[in-house]
């Protein structure tokens, strides 16, 4: 959501409320809010034991420890 200028390349006071209504109360503030928590809850269970990210610092450390008994 981004505020309309005016002719003078200004952000006007009603033109900020407007979007902050929206954010607020709006339908696209709601999508923004479920979007949020949707990419929460992945980021959770990436790190999270067995996620996608705790699987790749696995495989990275397996391989550093091999390396180095080589």
């Amino acid at each position: 959501m981004k505020p309309k200028v005016d002719e003078e390349g200004i952000f006007r006071k009603k033109e900020i409320e407007l979007c902050i209504n929206e954010i607020m109360n709006g339908e696209k503030g709601k999508q923004i809010k479920d979007n949020a928590s949707k990419w929460k809850e992945l980021a959770i269970e990436a790190v999270g034991k067995g996620g996608s990210s705790d699987r790749n610092i696995e495989e990275f450390v397996a391989q550093v420890m091999s390396f180095a008994t080589h």
